[in-house]
C-alpha cells in the first residue's frame, strides 16, 4: 500500500533533520504556495501576486515568513545568530 500523496512524510536526512521538501510541505498553505511558485516555478513576485490574488508586498512577506519556517523546521540558524 503506497502512502497518501499529501500525507506528511516522516523521512529523515542523514543528519537527523527532515529533508527540505518536508519542511516546505508542513508550512501554512499560502506560504507553501508562494514559495513553490517562487522557487519551483521561478515566477516574479507580481506574477505570484496575480495568481494568488495578493499584492507584491503580501507575497514578499509570505515568502519571507515561509523561509523562516523552513529554516526553523530544518534547524538552520541564520548567519547573524551564529556569531
Amino acid at each position: 500500500m503506497s502512502p497518501r500523496p499529501n500525507a506528511p512524510s516522516k523521512r529523515r536526512s542523514p543528519s537527523g533533520t527532515r529533508p527540505p521538501g518536508c519542511a516546505i510541505d508542513s508550512l501554512p498553505t499560502h506560504q507553501r504556495t508562494a514559495l513553490t511558485l517562487k522557487l519551483g516555478e521561478d515566477l516574479k513576485l507580481a506574477q505570484i501576486g496575480e495568481i494568488m490574488g495578493k499584492s507584491e508586498g503580501a507575497v514578499k512577506l509570505l515568502i519571507h515568513r515561509g523561509m523562516i519556517g523552513v529554516r526553523h523546521r530544518l534547524g538552520v540558524t541564520p548567519q547573524a545568530e551564529r556569531v
